[in-house]
């Protein structure tokens, strides 16, 4: 940031004040290099009770045992399958598996959640994510994995206050100075150099991984799941979360 750059309290889509180049990106077509990276975030201190009413989906006994990581072994298949079936089935495929304590996530506590992304959490422990960029860059920035981690988090944050999945017509949304300070300099140029992808002929396997991987995480069947979601004409995978039942006990 530099010296002449106020802060204003608001963050832009992607770290792009423009609208035009929101829009740019988002009709663009994705790169040879496009890769998905799908997060598997663990957090046993999340807030879930505090920031949403009603009962916890059931305890998810079946993974007891397992931490994050054996978690992305059971769901890479998952994803691999919808991007194999895909209209863009070279589109490579990366898991990150973490806690929060670990090394890669920590400094992204300060990524705003409201209450239909808390929701999405599986058990209020498991925080998903699925994002992407492209590999076939020269060089990519060590904190470019992490920051579209971010950004499409903030996109998610907007889509479901305003309903709004096009970059262009999304508002800016409304934060303390210093989480702006934090968002400008996290994600940077990320996307505005294209390492960052995010275009519509991305958005249906996004929400198909995402309905998927935390229909698994419930005992449920994807594939029903799924074509529940295609059925209601829904548009974004938060969406869901309006008709989605929770396993019974």
């Amino acid at each position: 940031m530099t010296a002449n750059q106020q802060l204003s309290g608001l963050i832009h889509p992607f770290n792009l004040m423009d609208p035009n180049n929101r829009a740019e990106m988002f009709k663009s077509k994705p790169p040879l290099g496009t890769t998905m990276v799908m997060y598997l975030v663990g957090d046993t201190n999340f807030p879930y009770d505090d920031l949403v009413s009603g009962r916890n989906p059931k305890t998810l006994a079946h993974w007891e045992d397992c931490d994050v990581t054996d978690l992305a072994y059971v769901l890479g298949p998952v994803a691999k399958e919808c991007i194999k079936n895909s209209r863009l089935p070279g589109i490579r495929f990366e898991s990150i598996a973490a806690d929060e304590c670990e090394e890669i996530f920590p400094f992204l506590e300060w990524v705003p959640l409201n209450q239909s992304q808390c929701r999405w959490a599986v058990d209020g422990k498991i925080k998903l994510q699925v994002a992407y960029y492209d590999i076939g860059q020269i060089q990519i920035p060590p904190h470019a994995i992490s920051a579209i981690y971010a950004a499409m988090t903030v996109y998610d944050r907007i889509y479901s206050v305003t309903g709004i999945t096009d970059p262009k017509d999304q508002p800016t949304l409304s934060v303390d100075t210093t989480l702006e300070r934090t968002f400008r300099v996290f994600v940077d140029c990320v996307y505005k150099e294209r390492i960052g992808v995010w275009c519509r002929d991305l958005v249906n396997l996004r929400n198909e991984v995402m309905v998927k991987i935390r229909a698994v995480l419930h005992g449920q069947d994807p594939e029903v799941e799924w074509k529940t979601f295609c059925d209601a004409g829904m548009v974004h995978f938060l969406d869901y979360l309006n008709i989605w039942q929770p396993p019974q006990d």
